[in-house]
């Protein structure tokens, strides 16, 4: 197979992944933690019958004209098997993990196998978020562990059959179920929205910087009982977690109250059984949450439904996708890129929620996964994220960051103070 055969379009959420690519590594990675062990050929066939299904992410990015080449050599290099002694397991997983990926050489989605004797196998999976939001990368970890289920008990037949997966990876697959009137109104129409600070970071920490995650698991128990006093306020888990950060952050940046983003999965535009091809389609919603001074947990915690409800039945989250997907379609890469940065910017502190994930959705046929571990982009400190996953009802705080160890304490920190303040919630409501 011949190198850099075919050339595919560079969708608009492409570029904007890849302007934010200039302030952090836009990854999303997955460590999964198995019962048992996978075959690593029958992986590799697994993984290359995905890369016929979706193939950018066999591709590499090519900067000079800004689109996704084919590329055979990325493709060979999607899934590595590392066999490694108990004491440099953890090491291991850590070091996968935070490996860096290169777009312009591919692929964007890379699998490590990590084996030791006696032990089951470690799982990572990192994914170019120019691929895939955190929905679709969640889409293609289950594609993956369903396609090793299928291709363990299928006969030769079957087993080179790819899976089946929409081939659009445009905006224009929502655009196309939306009122065209609508669509003039929203892009025409001023945002009434409070305007995310993209200035605002974290305390400068002293210290020499390296790639590092902190975590902060929140337990079952606390993670129902707070789901349970959440609904019963008329709130969710969502705005829960979000009124906490807020507040910390407010806390630790000294200021009165915070506008902070909150991802918005655009496939709730989708038409009813419609499925989304493997690409980014996440908007934001904004909301404006008070410190710990002015305002109680339950107090702020309030104050973040009344806006999320507001705007959970308004369509205005499309209106800045749909206007940095139109300039996309219309300019050359830099021009879309200078109006992006200059009108809405990228906010230094932010948040993602994965949502949940329950262990049966990622089973590789007899193989299941126990524990799961989702990391988010990696920040130059004091630029923060805060990333949040469920995984059969536990749910992780964690932060990826390039920082020193000064600042890897005021992370934690802000990990443990957001946590803290739902489990209080938990166990004693607001």
């Amino acid at each position: 197979m011949a190198e850099d055969t075919k050339t595919m379009m560079a969708q608009p959420f492409d570029w904007m992944q890849h302007i934010y690519g200039e302030v952090q590594e836009p990854l999303i990675r997955f460590a999964l933690e198995l019962d048992g062990r996978l075959d690593i050929d029958t992986l590799r066939d697994s993984v290359d019958l995905i890369a016929q299904a979706v193939p950018v992410a066999a591709a590499r990015y090519d900067e000079q004209t800004c689109d996704w080449k084919s590329s055979a050599t990325a493709r060979a290099n999607m899934v590595h098997l590392v066999e490694v002694g108990p004491e440099e397991r953890e090491h291991t997983r850590h070091i996968a993990l935070l490996a860096h990926l290169n777009p312009s050489k591919g692929p964007q989605l890379r699998i490590t196998l990590i084996r030791t004797d006696d032990m089951p196998d470690l799982l990572v999976v990192v994914i170019n978020h120019m691929l895939a939001d955190g929905q679709a990368a969640k889409q293609l970890l289950c594609l993956i562990s369903s396609t090793y289920a299928r291709m363990a008990g299928a006969g030769s037949y079957e087993r080179g059959i790819a899976p089946t997966v929409p081939a659009s990876r445009s905006m224009l697959q929502l655009i196309a179920n939306l009122d065209p009137r609508r669509l003039a109104v929203l892009m025409m129409k001023r945002t009434r929205l409070p305007k995310v600070d993209t200035k605002l970071h974290l305390p400068l920490a002293q210290g020499i910087s390296c790639p590092r995650y902190v975590t902060r698991a929140i337990a079952v128990d606390d993670v129902r009982m707070a789901l349970e006093r959440t609904h019963a306020i008329g709130s969710t888990f969502n705005d829960l977690l979000l009124a906490a950060y807020g507040r910390t952050i407010c806390s630790a940046a000294g200021i009165e109250s915070v506008v902070l983003p909150c991802p918005v999965d655009l496939r709730r535009f989708a038409r009813a059984g419609q499925t989304c091809g493997i690409c980014n389609l996440t908007g934001s919603y904004v909301c404006r949450i008070p410190s710990f001074k002015q305002a109680s947990l339950g107090q702020a915690l309030m104050r973040v439904t009344h806006q999320m409800r507001l705007q959970k039945t308004s369509d205005e989250c499309l209106r800045g996708p749909l206007l940095f997907n139109a300039a996309a379609l219309a300019l050359p890469y830099e021009g879309a890129r200078n109006l992006y940065l200059d009108n809405a910017g990228i906010p230094k502190v932010s948040y993602t929620n994965l949502g949940a994930t329950e262990a049966e959705q990622l089973s590789f046929g007899d193989v299941h996964v126990t524990d799961m571990l989702f990391l988010a982009a990696t920040r130059a400190w004091p630029c923060f994220q805060l990333s949040v996953s469920t995984f059969d009802g536990i749910c992780t705080l964690s932060a990826t960051m390039n920082a020193s160890d000064a600042a890897e304490d005021l992370a934690r920190q802000v990990l443990n103070v957001t946590a803290e303040q739902i489990e209080l919630f938990a166990r004693q409501g607001v």
